[in-house]
């Protein structure tokens, strides 16, 4: 069992010198930052194709209207395609089974997950592709958190990728019992409700396990509910309508003029999601702090991961 999350991370990214440029791409608040709570497993499958680095850069090619795409030399224009999809599958054989989540580099033939540049036959781009590996760990890692490294660089993004890590990451560890779950689930209710209101009842009951099912099975139906919760961002209508469950649940602990105030908040005009987590999210977490009610400050919803990670 993992105590920290383990990252499957291009090289590249932690500075090391794999690139077709004989250079790396170091990205400083992942190496810097992440790195004090998570573990990395390094992977370069262009490294493994044999060429060494520095080496000829390499594209995707599709030679033929609607055909297959290659991988070819850009300089000699060389089909190797066959040699990357063995260091892909090769690279992926070394991928741990217990990998909790994926950063891979952006517009890489090998590891961009989307829009990297595919060159048809009179090699005019578009960005249409995915790179070889990283099609792979799609395909064999569909329920993990995966993102490109650029996206980290968007607050939004970076901040959903760490809330759906870590939360997968803490169901993952939990002790094989509905008590367990039920504690879980009890302290992430809300951090549900934001991403997918409409499974939180049915988790509830999974949960419950009210007709005593086989603890697997219940553990097997609560997983399937909980990660496809996290699939995409919330919505800023649904990140109100949780913190407004917050505040019901807190309106016995407030007097008159808290309640007001919190309110007043949850009912400003605002653009996007961004801006009710930047504004809205640290003044609910300060007043639930001196509120201090015991099943609320529990809740995942104000600190879903760790704060030396924080986002906003």
């Amino acid at each position: 069992m993992n105590k920290r999350p383990k990252l499957l991370v291009s090289s590249c990214l932690l500075g090391q010198k794999v690139r077709f440029d004989g250079e790396g791409k170091r990205n400083n608040w992942m190496l810097d930052t992440l790195g004090k709570e998570v573990d990395f497993v390094p992977v370069c499958p262009e490294m493994l194709m044999g060429f060494g680095a520095p080496r000829d850069a390499m594209r995707l090619h599709r030679p033929v209207k609607k055909g297959e795409i290659e991988m070819i030399n850009s300089k000699t224009q060389e089909v190797i395609t066959d040699i990357a999809q063995k260091a892909a599958t090769k690279a992926l054989g070394m991928v741990p089974a217990d990998i909790d989540g994926v950063i891979l580099m952006t517009n890489s033939p090998s590891c961009g997950l989307e829009r990297v540049k595919v060159y048809d036959y009179n090699m005019s781009p578009a960005k249409t592709g995915v790179g070889f590996f990283a099609q792979r760990v799609l395909d064999n890692f569909p329920q993990s958190p995966i993102i490109e490294v650029g996206r980290l660089s968007d607050p939004p993004q970076r901040h959903h990728f760490l809330t759906r890590l870590w939360v997968q990451f803490s169901f993952i560890g939990l002790e094989h019992k509905i008590a367990s779950l039920q504690n879980f689930h009890a302290c992430n209710k809300y951090l549900i409700m934001a991403h997918a209101p409409e499974n939180v009842v049915k988790m509830g009951q999974i949960a419950a396990n009210s007709l005593k099912n086989n603890t697997n099975d219940v553990f097997i139906k609560y997983k399937a509910l909980l990660f496809d919760s996290f699939t995409k961002q919330p919505a800023l209508g649904r990140l109100k309508n949780a913190y407004s469950h917050v505040l019901g649940y807190m309106k016995n602990d407030m007097n008159k003029e808290q309640k007001a105030y919190l309110q007043e908040l949850l009912e400003k005009e605002l653009d996007s999601e961004l801006d009710f987590v930047k504004t809205l999210r640290p003044i609910l977490f300060f007043e639930n702090q001196k509120v201090q009610n015991e099943y609320i400050k529990d809740q995942t919803i104000f600190n879903p991961y760790p704060k030396s990670l924080e986002v906003f």
